[in-house]
This record gives C-alpha cells, structure tokens and sequence, in this order.
C-alpha cells in the first residue's frame, strides 16, 4: 500500500479536471525517480506543461532538500510524490512498474522517462518498446530531452564611449545618456551548434545500447525518432544519419549499418 510523502504537497490524483487531463495527454512525458537511486538537486528545468513527476521515496527515506520539495511544489498537480510503505527487494522498482502500466493505460502515447542507475530496469524498458511504449532509462533528470534550458549568465562588458552601441548587441540597464551605463550582451539566437548537439544526443544513446544497437538504417530511423519523440521530420532524420556516417561514427553496407564508436 503506497501513501502520499509529504501529505501538504500537492498531488494529480483526483485533482485535475477532464479538459485538463486531455490537453495534458499531448506529448505527455512522465518522469518517474527512482529516489533510493537518485536525488536530483532540484527540477527546475521542467517548466513546459508537458511534464508529470512522480517520485518515489524509500520507506527508510525521511529527508528532502528544500530545493528539490519547492521545486516539486512549483509543478503543482504535475507533481506527486509515492511513499514505498515496506521494505523488500525490488519494492520501489514493482511501484514504478505499477505506475508505468497506470499511466500507459489512460494515456498510451504517454513518454516513459525513468531516473535511475538500477540496470534492472532495462528489461522492462525493452518490453515496453516491443509494445511501442516510449520508454527510456537515464541516470540523471539533466539527460531527459525536451527540458527547458537554464537561463544564461549575462557576460558584462565595458560601455562604448564616442559611438553609439548596437542596439542587437547590448542592453543598458541604466537610464539614457548616463556615462556609467554598464551594457549586457543580448543573448544569441541559436547557432549550427544545434546538429552537433542532435549528434552528440544521438552517439549517447548508442553507447549506451549496447547490446542492442540498431543493426538496419530502418531501425537507426526509429531509435533517431523516439530521442526526438518524433520531432524530426524525415528530411532532417536522414541529414542526421549521413551527418553521423561522414563523421566516421557508423558505415551503411546496404542496409545494414557497422558502427565504430570509439
């Protein structure tokens, strides 16, 4: 029997109305923690609606940082907490798969994101991909795709005496004309860094795998869209998968696909 941790918390039990529950459903990604395994510094990256947590705390599990409870308290009915009522092997990882059945049953396009460094999980994650579950195992709430990007550090520099600063470039904090405006660079927009880092996703989750590695160019598309969940259009899927072969990270002999990944 599982109780909620702490009971002043919110939970999404019974809380939600049915508009809410239905709009949540798309592109619903449900990050399951194992907390015996991992505690996360905090979760303040999962910011986008689409995000549910559930974290399930080991019955001999009576602290959280305070960072991570107002974190979890900011999510709102987004964020739940199970409490393993018994101690025994496997416990918390039966809840967890209890919970994932839950979920995929009211919502079978659900994405599985489960935080743990427990192995034991990968066979279920298999099984649940055979079934055409988007599941996938991490070991730090970081790995998780689709979160929201930490926000920049400004960088200070200098004010530009005897010319006017580009207003694309710079923001004064301080108010017009003053000499001791201090400017901020603007931030960026996004650069071609943004293929390299759909590379380096794509090259963690092959190491990873492996015993299992996509062994056809089909089977490479299918593992490419569930990273992205199936952001992708086929176009840049196929981009991706020559970016990777003339790199030398893989080598396509017909369909078949040899890889050298270091």
């Amino acid at each position: 029997m599982t109780r909620e941790f702490p009971r002043w918390l919110p939970t999404s039990v019974g809380r939600v109305s049915a508009r809410s529950r239905r709009e949540s459903q798309v592109n619903a990604i449900h990050v399951l923690i194992d907390f015996e395994s991992v505690q996360p510094e905090a979760l303040a990256q999962m910011v986008p609606e689409k995000f549910h947590v559930i974290v399930f705390v080991g019955a001999n599990q009576a602290k959280l940082s305070y960072e991570f409870a107002a974190a979890m308290q900011e999510l709102g009915s987004r964020g739940q907490y199970v409490k393993i009522s018994g101690v025994g092997t496997n416990a918390l990882d039966f809840h967890i798969a209890y919970y994932i059945g839950r979920i995929t049953i009211a919502n079978p396009t659900a994405v599985i994101q489960i935080v743990s460094r427990d192995t034991g999980f990968d066979p279920l994650i298999q099984h649940l991909l055979s079934k055409k579950i988007q599941a996938k195992r991490v070991e730090s709430v970081s790995e998780i795709p689709g979160l929201s990007p930490p926000p920049p550090a400004p960088t200070r520099v200098k004010p530009v005496t005897g010319s006017s600063p580009d207003p694309t470039a710079a923001i004064s904090t301080s108010p017009p004309g003053s000499p001791a405006a201090i400017l901020w660079k603007a931030p960026q927009a996004a650069s071609a860094t943004e293929s390299t880092d759909q590379v380096a996703m794509v090259l963690a989750q092959l190491r990873k795998t492996t015993a299992h590695k996509p062994s056809t160019v089909t089977a490479l598309r299918n593992v490419i869209g569930w990273v992205f969940y199936k952001k992708l259009s086929d176009i840049e899927v196929e981009n991706l998968i020559k970016k990777l072969a003339n790199q030398g990270w893989l080598k396509i002999d017909g369909k078949k696909i040899v890889y050298s990944l270091g």
